[in-house]
């Protein structure tokens, strides 16, 4: 809590941007190489969806930024991602996070399976291992837990806290009570659990809706069972991944396919239109390399002994 930075809203986001630009501004005014290296070493704790869009994305933006500082080399900006599990994204199968963990190589992120952090310093991570990362951000998307109304209500649970359903969306045990969503364990006709997203939170989340109006007429609740489209995931900057049954793709496409999902998912065709037109002018021009100081985490000093006078007069102000 006391070191590391979340991305769990907007302000985390933006938090975290006017944090890369001040890692390259340091890196590109002090001498030392190591702490230049350190400076430029981001350390992404979850291989869950959002660590691997918060992985690509932030090092697409050092990338793409550091050309405007004369003394960074790009070669030193790295992103190393750790997950305990033996697999990112363990919620897909096995060859779509395959797939994703081999793009993700060949655009420099370097992987750590089967570690977790075991302590966070204002420049360091140690892993469960021993293994000593020196840096400065070490961003934390190690998955979820449970909203606390879940324990309080006494429902049934699985180990790990999340809600026991039948397979119509049933809370088990109960007649009226039902579970859809990322707080439940809706299964599929197979008897597996549903992937924790967007997709299939809707999903599940109309099913259990009709159900309710089925039981509510005095018809028979049927078992949850809705087709899965695809699987998009973003690897940051104008790239993702798309998955539609056994056949895969990545690239810009993939990225225009996963843009177009969401943009068909905004309310209004007003909205919709500037949204979609901020997005094709972010394609054609480059973003400005300002910090917006609206943290929603007041980042750590980067100063090796405590924050400069520079950064207290900043400090003040804001």
């Amino acid at each position: 809590a006391e070191h590391a930075f979340t991305m769990k809203s907007l302000g985390d986001a933006v938090s975290l941007r006017d944090r890369m630009i001040q890692l390259l501004e340091r890196a590109d005014a002090i001498n030392d190489a190591d702490e230049r290296r350190r400076l430029l070493h981001l350390v992404v704790a979850g291989g869950s969806f959002t660590g691997i869009e918060v992985a690509g994305e932030y090092l697409a933006f050092l990338k793409r930024t550091a050309p405007l500082y004369p003394r960074v080399d790009p070669k030193d900006i790295r992103v190393t991602l750790v997950e305990m599990s033996p697999r990112i994204l363990a919620a897909l199968d096995a060859e779509m996070s395959a797939y994703v963990t081999t793009s993700m190589q060949r655009r420099g992120v370097e992987f750590v399976l089967k570690e977790s952090i075991k302590e966070i310093g204002p420049d360091y991570a140690v892993l469960s291992s021993g293994r000593r990362l020196e840096s400065r951000t070490v961003i934390w998307c190690a998955g979820i837990a449970p909203n606390p109304l879940i324990r309080e209500m006494k429902l049934p649970t699985d180990p790990k806290g999340w809600i026991l359903t039948e397979n119509d969306g049933r809370v088990k045990g109960f007649q009226n009570v039902w579970g859809a969503g990322d707080c439940a364990v809706n299964l599929d006709p197979n008897g597996r659990a549903y992937a924790p997203t967007a997709q299939s939170a809707v999903g599940e989340g109309h099913w259990v809706a009709d159900n309710i109006l089925r039981i509510t007429r005095g018809e028979k609740a049927t078992p949850i069972a809705f087709h899965i489209r695809g699987t998009v995931t973003p690897l940051g900057g104008h790239n993702a991944v798309v998955q539609f049954g056994t056949r895969y793709f990545s690239g810009l496409l993939a990225w225009i396919v996963y843009r177009g999902f969401y943009l068909s998912k905004i309310p209004g065709f007003a909205r919709k239109a500037r949204v979609a037109l901020d997005w094709v002018g972010a394609m054609f021009t480059a973003g400005d390399a300002v910090q917006l100081n609206l943290h929603s985490k007041r980042p750590a000093s980067l100063s090796k002994n405590g924050a400069t006078a520079a950064e207290k007069e900043i400090s003040k102000t804001a």
